[in-house]
């Protein structure tokens, strides 16, 4: 065999080798490779591949009948280089539509981002829990477009029963509904600590036979703050929604926010609460009765209204105290603070000045007015055992009262409080356990005595 015999022969199996190689390799990775959007430039690799594969099969033949040329090869490496350009143009096309969706999705994320932190920052805005709460139904709203949106409060001492509702409505105004047992979906968002996706209310079993009017898809989140759920946020579409994993978790980062606004929002409420409550009694303290009273005054006088304040000091508490104890004290108190709360309305305001004083305040309600109800509560004082079991002196007070209206009330919130404290030594000093006007005051005989300042 010739120098030339042996070099063909090595063309020839090289050939058959390569197409085999490529041929196999192209197919396997076809058949691994993504179908779909690449599945077609794929594809026409392949062919191209298979093209080229015949191409030189051919031409091994030509080699070994002698060197006979045929016009295949040709035909086939045309067909090999269209399918191979189609296919990576193809691919290209593909990398790049998929580069584009990739940059707007990164956009998306980022425009949501930036809305998530604007909304964030509103809520931070107040620490007034009203404000709070429709802050977060009013960006909710705003953030994914919802038609409604409900931001349900739950309340901590009754263990999620009864809720808070503040209501959210595209072009609408919102609304607020008092405390009530919170809807099948909330209920179960907050026992199950998940959110709850319904895109058909008609198929929501919990709706079942009358599901909510007016609304075809629905989402709620618990609201919850170390573990514990301080609401819900609920999401309405009128439309049918099919609610995408961005939304969700817009939802469920906003919810985070939401929920740690409205714990600050009630933390705060608590703050304020106590900074103005008697601790022993639960009744409002000096801070909050000095501010109502001013505030109470201002309006009276403003508009025309009656006011009247009384003071209430317990007669001989100072014994009582001693002789039984400063336990037996505070339980007194208590139990005269609650006589004093049974007796009167939830516009006034009764308060524990300190030591055994009280106080209520009575808006809108003239002098005579006020003793019939200091009378009462009087007798009723009276008339009630403070201690079950065992001796115990009967607990009765003294009472001063003064009431004016518009123009005629003092202007100082101090000179009100004085003749009221006037009115109040006249008490004391005709006998005790009884009540006595501002009037009735004037011709007391022992009413000569100094006070000290408001």
């Amino acid at each position: 065999m010739s120098l030339n015999d042996w070099i063909d022969s090595v063309v020839v199996v090289t050939s058959l080798v390569t197409s085999a190689t490529v041929l196999v390799t192209a197919a396997r990775y076809y058949r691994h490779s993504q179908r779909g959007r690449t599945g077609v430039a794929w594809l026409l690799i392949l062919a191209g591949v298979v093209c080229i594969a015949i191409s030189e099969t051919t031409e091994a033949a030509s080699l070994v009948a002698g060197g006979r040329e045929m016009p295949i090869p040709d035909l086939f490496d045309i067909l090999a280089e269209i399918a191979l350009a189609a296919g990576f143009i193809r691919l290209l096309h593909v990398d790049l539509a998929a580069e584009r969706a990739r940059q707007t999705a990164l956009e998306q994320r980022a425009q949501q981002s930036e809305s998530l932190a604007t909304a964030a920052l509103q809520l931070t805005a107040s620490l007034e829990l009203p404000e709070v709460l429709h802050g977060v139904a009013r960006e909710t709203l705003a953030l994914v477009g919802a038609d409604v949106v409900a931001v349900y409060r739950v309340d901590s001492a009754t263990a999620g029963v009864v809720s808070q509702v503040t209501i959210a409505r595209r072009g609408g105004d919102d609304a607020e509904v008092g405390p009530h047992a919170p809807g099948p979906l909330s209920l179960t968002a907050i026992r199950t600590r998940r959110p709850q996706i319904v895109e058909t209310v008609q198929d929501y079993p919990a709706f079942q036979p009358r599901p909510p009017r007016g609304l075809a898809s629905l989402v709620a989140f618990p609201l919850l703050r170390k573990g514990e759920a301080v609401g819900t946020l609920i999401t309405g579409f009128r439309q049918p929604h099919h609610f995408t994993e961005d939304e969700l978790h817009l939802l469920a980062a906003f919810a985070e926010h939401a929920a740690l606004a409205m714990y600050n929002a009630e933390l705060h409420r608590q703050i304020e609460e106590l900074s103005v409550t008697d601790p022993l009694t639960g009744l409002a303290n000096r801070r909050r009765f000095t501010t109502k009273l001013a505030a109470e005054l201002v309006r009276a006088r403003r508009y025309a209204k009656p006011l009247s304040l009384a003071i209430l000091d317990l007669d001989n508490f100072k014994s009582l105290n001693d002789r039984f104890g400063h336990p037996a004290g505070d339980a007194t108190l208590c139990a005269v603070a609650q006589v004093i709360r049974q007796c009167v309305r939830e516009v006034d305001l009764p308060a524990r000045l300190g030591g055994e004083e009280f106080a209520v305040i009575l808006p809108e309600t003239d002098m005579m007015e006020a003793v019939v109800v200091v009378e009462r509560l009087r007798e009723q004082l009276e008339a009630t055992p403070v201690m079950r079991e065992g001796q115990w002196p009967k607990v009765t007070l003294s009472a001063g009262v003064v009431g004016r209206a518009g123009e005629a009330l003092p202007a100082a919130p101090a000179d009100l409080y004085r003749l009221a404290d006037e009115a109040l030594y006249c008490a004391k000093a005709s006998g005790r356990n009884r009540v006595v006007s501002a009037q009735e005051e004037r011709i007391c005989a022992n009413s000569a005595k100094g006070f000290s300042e408001y």
